[in-house]
């Protein structure tokens, strides 16, 4: 596992895996997530290429107008680990949304952060996947249900 938009990683090399995974086109789905979001733009994706951006915090939102600007076929956002609160976030144009809690040392946020993606995420019909990381954030409150049915992915 690793970031394939790292700063490290050239451009000629980036453009070979694409173009690799885009051979296997019939048989494999692969989804690709990065920090590294102002590279995006200089590729073009196949089809087959899930493509992600991990948003934290609030000066993290810039990535998801990146991602937006792709021509990835299915975009998604990782909020995970969702550190603070986000504010209103535009999720236009988003295909799926994974929200989960930082592990190691173990930090859960908010439920009201949580929620507020959730709602807007809801609005727009973008499917919701909570990690199961996210369970001792409704531990004892009556949303187990919540948790344990919000493993939705996008329709391809």
């Amino acid at each position: 596992m690793g970031d394939l938009f790292d700063a490290k990683v050239d451009t000629n090399d980036i453009c070979t895996v694409l173009n690799r995974m885009s051979q296997w086109y019939h048989m494999h789905r692969f989804y690709l997530l990065t920090k590294q979001s102002q590279r995006l733009l200089t590729f073009k994706y196949p089809p087959n290429v899930w493509l992600g951006v991990t948003v934290n915090r609030k000066v993290d939102l810039h990535r998801i107008d990146d991602l937006r600007k792709t021509n990835a076929k299915v975009k998604f956002i990782s909020f995970e680990p969702l550190m603070e609160e986000l504010g209103e976030v535009d999720l236009t144009g988003i295909d799926w949304i994974i929200i989960g809690a930082q592990t190691r040392p173990e930090v859960q946020p908010e439920m009201d952060w949580v929620n507020d993606i959730m709602c807007t995420a809801n609005k727009l019909k973008i499917p919701i996947f909570c990690k199961n990381n996210l369970k001792p954030l409704i531990h004892g409150v009556k949303m187990d249900y919540l948790f344990s049915t919000w493993k939705e992915f996008p329709k391809v």
